[in-house]
């Protein structure tokens, strides 16, 4: 038992009191089971009473060893819900209930051997039920298969928000092994099987670093080269120095006279903020504006918005 804890404690797994103690009685089982044997082994029993025991011992020893995995499927189950998989949250009661059963039915088999009962034609039978209930479960078997890798892969975990093929947007409530409960915004609760995430485009959101900040500004034509560059400076001062902004290498930062349209003198401002979190994004676009405004106003010109110039004339000068 010492070296099993040991054992389980490298692998980070911690065992209650309950399974030491479900395993300390299936152990000790055995090894009386076997000294007992050993015993018989040694001394001289007439044939038929030493061929009944052995039969008996067996048996005790497959109860043991059965009703201890019985009685250790729960715990085992469980580690699925411990802090190694807090991102996952799984209903476990399903898969206690199909590991006790597959304990019962290979324990009966193996105490029906023991007793040389011929049950060869039961598991013909058994394989045949199987058979068909592998074909009838086979969306069941895909969706564990595939919630296995979406685990594996921790393309997202409870909380994040992700797009999916580019079209749906929500958060990741729970992570089941047949499927994912995903909120909308719309707060409409969506079920998506795994097997279709698993082979889907799944954007997360939640794990970028930073969010990008693009703006185009519009200053009116009739601002003087100083004016636009003036407005341009203050705009690069706010970028280094205001702290809202990322401004290593990986986030490229640029702040220049983009081009002239039909009515406007474009700057284009484009960075990084330093938080993805979108209530930081928004302060930082606010703080942002108003820095545009401060600046625009500054430098005593106008933003612009799109305009349209009409020549009218009069019909007697067009016919005159």
């Amino acid at each position: 038992m010492a070296l099993i804890s040991a054992l389980l404690k490298r692998l980070s797994i911690d065992i209650s009191d309950s399974v030491v103690q479900e395993l300390t009685r299936t152990t000790s089982v055995l090894l009386v089971t076997f000294a007992v044997f050993g015993v018989m082994e040694v001394l001289n029993f007439p044939r038929m009473p030493v061929d009944l025991f052995r039969r008996i011992l067996a048996s005790v020893a497959v109860i043991a060893v059965f009703s201890g995995w019985y009685n250790l499927s729960g715990p085992f189950v469980s580690l699925l819900q411990s802090d190694r998989f807090s991102d996952v949250r799984m209903e476990t009661g399903w898969m206690e209930r199909v590991a006790r059963f597959g304990i019962l039915l290979f324990g009966i088999t193996s105490l029906l051997e023991v007793w040389q009962v011929d049950i060869s034609a039961a598991l013909t039978g058994v394989g045949v039920l199987g058979a068909g209930l592998a074909i009838a479960t086979q969306d069941l078997i895909r969706n564990l298969v595939a919630g296995m890798n979406n685990m594996s892969e921790k393309r997202f975990a409870v909380g994040d928000a992700i797009q999916i093929d580019g079209s749906f947007v929500g958060t990741v409530e729970a992570i089941d092994l047949r499927s994912t409960l995903i909120r909308g915004f719309d707060q409409i609760p969506r079920y998506v099987p795994n097997s279709e995430l698993s082979n889907a485009v799944v954007l997360n959101f939640s794990h970028r670093h930073h969010r990008r900040v693009l703006l185009s500004i519009p200053l009116v034509l009739s601002s003087a080269e100083a004016q636009v560059l003036q407005v341009r400076n203050a705009l690069r001062e706010h970028l280094t120095t205001s702290g809202d902004f990322e401004l290593s290498e990986d986030a490229p930062q640029h702040v220049y006279v983009e081009g002239l349209s039909d009515s406007a003198v474009t700057l284009i401002f484009y960075a990084w903020t330093n938080n993805p979190d979108y209530d930081n994004f928004l302060q930082v676009n606010e703080r942002l504006s108003l820095k545009i405004l401060e600046a625009v106003q500054a430098a005593n010109t106008e933003l612009a918005y799109p305009t349209q110039t009409i020549n009218l004339h009069s019909h007697d000068a067009l016919t005159g």
